[in-house]
């Protein structure tokens, strides 16, 4: 009596804990409707900060562009604006190094986002040379790369004399693309800054919009309403330059919406989204087949966004025939998720399932209970599908059951993909997951000693991980994410965002604590939104500080720094850093839960490593293989 409970208190704790982990498995791979939905939902900032913050963001940039006007006055004096842009549309500008007579170069370091908006058309506002109209000695050097990212990189200057006239001028150097006998070569024009609003192809709008695909809208702003000043009260409307001030002030939170509002989604997303609306609503064959035809788009691998969006279709794709019983269809859609890659841990986790999916199990729930040699689950009740999967996930009826024949088989593919995901990231879920189903397969391969040293390697990071992650949580309150958020400049060089720049190294857990980088958790709050817009709310707040401490510099080097402009800028950047330590207060709240809810997570998966450990060395001390029922498929 004593052995058949056991046996029935085994069975049921293992189909629990199976249960459980493919439920957490359907969690992870099934993707919100909302493509920029993020893993956390803490709360957002308050609606009185939002206001604070928008009202002093509108006035400083009122500020900025009176102190621009102020440094130069009568917008007549010689002025030369120099833009830079690529006409191929085949190449990705990504540096470009400009000097003009014997004044230092001007070097510039693009992002990707620049790239591409420079390559769809824009022009990047490199810099503004004050100087006599008389003819300029110019240097250029441009590097370009291909769109494949493997590509090597291409050259094309320039060296001439030109002839800047007097008044506001554009100048516009632009490579071009190679010749039939030559290399891509270097053209300049030059206008004259038109009267009124920019519309059209006017360089000042051009240049808006690689700033708006960089998301930089302080610039964005700051340029339009410095050209709003320009103009003059009594200036015509024009569609295009209020499309992008809205879109400037949206981005800044100043108006409401979002930046991108109004723009269209691209095809391929909406395809996305049509499906997961279908899958939603019950119609899973449909949806089912949006995500094949857009899972097997061959795509270029430059193109990081499709290739994203193809590697989450594939994922929810595999998602959908897992839970159905079609575990051929489940691994070749697991398959094509690239590796490394965004969702690569997902899909490593996923296909091992897949490959433990017992053969043509794909009838309905007392058919799944018939081929694992059981019967069905009554605490989970029902006939539904997907219940019936998490039967034909459990492959085995016994937690003491090794595993023969073919079903050792499938566990031994199972466990290269496993074995291959529990090298990663130690917070990522997929992975702690992966910790507990590696041993789970070895011990139903007859291997309990691997299976005691993989249980035991999974507590080992499991601990370290949320060691590390209570310091993290300690860090944030005494400021040091504030601190580093705040304290990073990218410079006017380069136009990468700072975490791109100066995120740490990501393998902190094979360092030791003294080696670790104590910045190590930025990554993980990154793939929050709401802890990204709190980081960004609180950069434009100080990017529009360091603009306005600019402009003092500018008006006093150019002795207009009399009267009430200077006491106005120096009250306008008190008044940003007192709503910039709030909005830095409201970043760390939402930095602090989201690390308190990767704590738990992990949390719970060192209790279900120690719970499976111990529930390993309990086991009698006999022969398991021999005496424990076996399982013949």
């Amino acid at each position: 009596m004593g052995q058949a409970v056991e046996s029935l208190a085994g069975n049921l704790s293992e189909r629990l804990a199976r249960a459980f982990a493919y439920l957490r498995l359907r969690a992870l791979m099934a993707p919100p409707l909302l493509l920029g939905c993020g893993l956390a939902h803490a709360v957002s900032p308050t609606a009185e900060l939002d206001v604070a913050r928008a009202a002093a963001i509108q006035q400083a940039l009122q500020v900025d562009a009176e102190a621009w006007q102020a440094e130069r006055p009568g917008a007549a004096s010689a002025a030369t604006t120099l833009y830079v842009g690529i006409a191929d549309t085949e190449l990705l500008l990504r540096k470009v190094e400009v000097r003009i007579d014997e004044a230092p170069a001007r070097i510039y370091d693009f992002s990707l986002d620049q790239s591409r908006a420079l390559r769809r058309g824009g022009l990047f506002a490199l810099m503004v040379h004050d100087a006599d109209a008389a003819p300029h000695r110019i240097r250029a050097r441009f590097v370009s790369r291909t769109m494949d990212v493997r590509g090597k990189p291409i050259f094309a200057q320039l060296d001439e004399t030109l002839d800047l006239p007097a008044g506001r001028n554009a100048l516009v150097l632009e490579q071009q693309p190679a010749g039939t006998f030559g290399g891509p070569r270097l053209s300049w024009a030059q206008s004259a800054v038109p009267a009124g609003l920019p519309g059209g192809s006017d360089p000042r709008l051009l240049a808006v919009d690689v700033d708006l695909a960089a998301a930089d809208y302080v610039s964005a702003a700051s340029r339009l309403l410095r050209a709003e000043a320009l103009a003059g009260a009594g200036a015509a409307p024009v569609p295009e330059f209020s499309q992008r001030l809205d879109a400037s002030l949206r981005g800044l939170g100043v108006k409401s919406g979002s930046a991108s509002d109004g723009a269209a989604i691209s095809g391929d997303y909406s395809r996305f989204n049509a499906a997961v609306e279908a899958i939603n609503a019950g119609q899973a064959a449909t949806g089912i087949a949006i995500l094949q035809s857009l899972g097997s788009t061959k795509l270029a691998e430059s193109d990081s966004a499709a290739l994203a969006l193809r590697d989450r279709a594939n994922l929810l794709l595999g998602a959908q025939s897992l839970s159905s019983g079609d575990g051929v269809a489940a691994i070749e859609a697991y398959k094509r998720v690239r590796s490394p890659g965004p969702y690569s841990t997902a899909a490593l986790l996923g296909l091992g399932w897949a490959y433990l999916q017992p053969a043509g199990s794909g009838g309905d729930a007392a058919e799944a209970a018939d081929a694992l040699g059981g019967e069905p689950m009554p605490w989970l009740g029902g006939r539904d599908p997907q219940l019936a999967a998490l039967r034909r996930e459990q492959p085995f009826r016994y937690y003491t059951s090794t595993a023969s024949a073919r079903r050792a088989d499938d566990l031994n593919r199972a466990l290269v993909p496993w074995a291959e995901l529990v090298g990663r990231d130690p917070l990522d879920p997929a992975v702690q997951e992966g910790m507990l189903a590696v041993p789970y397969a070895m011990d139903h391969l007859g291997s309990r000693q691997q299976a005691v040293q993989r249980y035991e390697r999974a507590i080992e990071l499991l601990e370290l991980s949320h060691r590390r992650l209570g310091a993290a949580v300690d860090d944030v309150a005494h400021g040091g994410l504030a601190a580093t958020v705040r304290g990073f400049d990218t410079g006017p060089s380069r136009g990468w965002d700072w975490w791109l720049v100066e995120l740490p190294d990501a393998h902190w857990w094979l360092q030791s604590d003294d080696e670790a980088s104590p910045m190590f958790y930025v990554a993980y709050l990154l793939e929050a939104e709401p802890v990204r817009d709190a980081i960004r709310k609180l950069r434009s707040l100080d990017d529009l500080d360091r603009l306005l401490a600019a402009r003092a510099v500018g008006l006093r080097e150019s002795e207009q720094a009399s009267g009430a402009l200077p006491a106005r800028i120096d009250a306008m950047r008190a008044r940003l850093r007192v709503v910039g330590e709030r909005q830095a207060r409201e970043m760390e709240a939402l930095a602090s839960a989201q690390l308190q809810e990767l704590r738990k997570q992990t949390e719970r998966y060192l209790v279900e490593a120690h719970f499976a450990l111990a529930r390993l060395y309990d086991r009698p001390p006999v022969d398991l293989a021999m005496s424990a029922p076996r399982v013949q498929r």
